[in-house]
């Protein structure tokens, strides 16, 4: 057997993720099955009654998650709050800001990539990292973080 390569880990600033006011599945809300139930037997037209299921059900966040490859098993994505989403931009912003002023592209533009892709892990949370270091894999946190968020 050939042997681990080990990766070496820094320090980083962890964020805190704000949860925004809710009631998770877990602690009494409607989980997807109630809420079709729900659905069925609300005063909405089914379509329009539909549509609010799927906008209310955490489980929908968490099975696209988890359809994408992303499983974050213990945080309902559908409830960041509006302070966390501005800060996930926030990073965002700064990490293009960055990439325009840097000409280097050896290990100090890798160094960069790296810094990114932990302070988003820390702020979107998946069971792997996922590691940045192209802009093809940029371009698919950014979808990932637009189909989540609408933004």
């Amino acid at each position: 057997m050939g042997k681990r390569k080990e990766n070496p880990k820094e320090a980083i600033e962890v964020l805190p993720i704000d949860m925004d006011d809710g009631v998770d599945v877990r602690h009494g809300g409607l989980g997807l099955h109630q809420l079709g139930v729900a659905a069925t037997h609300c005063k909405l037209e089914p379509m329009v009654a539909n549509f609010m299921k799927v906008l209310c059900s955490q489980e929908i966040y968490k099975y696209a998650l988890m359809e994408m490859g992303y499983d974050p098993p213990e945080l309902p994505m559908g409830m960041l709050s509006d302070a966390h989403l501005k800060r996930c931009e926030e990073v965002l912003q700064k990490f293009v800001e960055t990439l325009k002023s840097m000409k280097d592209t050896g290990p100090k533009a890798e160094a960069v990539w790296s810094d990114f892709s932990q302070r988003w892990f820390t702020l979107m949370h998946s069971t792997g990292l996922l590691s940045s270091r192209t802009f093809r894999n940029l371009q698919i946190m950014l979808q990932l973080h637009s189909r989540l968020f609408g933004t």
